[in-house]
């Protein structure tokens, strides 16, 4: 598999040139301990070039070692972290992710937050992490990306996927309530009249959660938080979400953050999601 160049360069030409510097004063004796024992110039130098040469390819080999060793390290580590925060990265992706109206997908934001993830989650795990700044792109490349890749053809799957662009927004909310009920939910999608700003409620065991779904062309603003705080306090209900397929304004972010509403995406209704604290700052 083709790694990221990029990953540990550095530290691997380090290795390489620190030790050339004694290499280059050994191999000046050898030459003058050659023309004192009588070899000819030529002679001395060939036999330091040689020796040059075999020097440089050991050390070569020592320092893809000593990557190796690195990289697998962060192989190991990161999956197993990827692992553990798999529904929240997939969650982060999706909303960080998106794409024009040319069909141009801007993964920019997301390539950030996967960078913040390597240097605040994985990185503190591995001994001396300062040693591993340089390794972020080979942890996207060959974990974190092929990971994701892996988990969102699964779910793609194995979940109800009916939708289309110009779904009908009834048909929008029994989307999300079929979701949430093949990932155990018992979801019921509520009339539409007097349904108190909740599109579905969802029991859990004793959870009980109250849903929006927002089928918008533009970003949800804050009347859809406002209308779920209510529905929330009326069902009396531990968690509120309120899903929409275009993102939300800033402003309906800082509301929810505010009142501790999930928002989400329907497809971030996989198998592996649950509810989470957003005071908490939950990854």
């Amino acid at each position: 598999m083709k790694r990221d160049k990029r990953s540990g360069e550095r530290e691997f030409f380090g290795a390489l040139l620190m030790p050339l510097i004694p290499i280059a004063i050994v191999l000046i004796i050898i030459v003058v301990l050659g023309n004192s024992l009588g070899l000819s110039p030529g002679w001395s130098i060939a036999l330091a070039f040689c020796i040059f040469v075999a020097g440089v390819v050991a050390l070569l080999v020592a320092a893809q070692k000593h990557i190796d060793r690195k990289n697998e390290l962060v192989r190991v580590k990161g999956s197993e972290l990827v692992d553990k925060h798999l529904p929240a990265l997939l969650r982060r992706r999706r909303q960080l992710v998106k794409v024009d109206d040319y069909g141009v997908e801007d993964a920019s934001a997301w390539q950030k937050e996967a960078e913040q993830f390597f240097h605040k989650v994985v990185s503190p795990t591995l001994p001396n992490p300062a040693e591993y700044r340089e390794f972020h792109s080979f942890f996207t490349a060959e974990v974190l990306g092929p990971k994701l890749a892996a988990a969102l053809k699964e779910q793609a799957a194995s979940l109800p996927n009916r939708f289309t662009n110009d779904i009908d927004p009834v048909d929008f909310e029994h989307l999300c309530a079929e979701r949430l009920r093949a990932i155990g939910w018992n979801a019921r999608v509520t009339k539409g009249s007097g349904d108190q700003g909740a599109d579905i409620v969802a029991t859990k065991g004793a959870d009980v959660m109250v849903v929006q779904c927002k089928r918008y062309a533009k970003p949800v603003g804050n009347k859809a938080i406002q209308e779920i705080v209510g529905a929330m306090r009326f069902y009396e209900a531990g968690f509120a979400l309120v899903v929409a397929t275009n993102g939300y304004t800033k402003a309906a972010q800082q509301l929810a953050k505010v009142n501790d509403v999930m928002l989400g995406h329907h497809d971030d209704l996989v198998f592996g999601w649950a509810p989470y604290s957003v005071t908490a700052g939950a990854l």
